[in-house]
């Protein structure tokens, strides 16, 4: 493979990931803050049990 080339799939795939992963800790803050609320309004109980439902997908 050409070593320019294989530096600028190295560079997409590098900012992809860090993209993925800006995503993923914004939406787990989300999540998180959600299920205050949720504990908030409905106590303990259910908010576990709708961790484990969106943590196993």
């Amino acid at each position: 493979m050409h070593p320019s080339l294989h530096g600028w799939i190295y560079q997409i795939k590098a900012r992809l990931l860090y993209k993925h992963t800006k995503i993923c800790y914004s939406a787990s803050r989300r999540v998180a803050f959600h299920h205050k609320l949720l504990r908030r309004e409905h106590g303990a109980r259910q908010t576990t049990d709708y961790g484990l439902q969106f943590s196993t997908g």
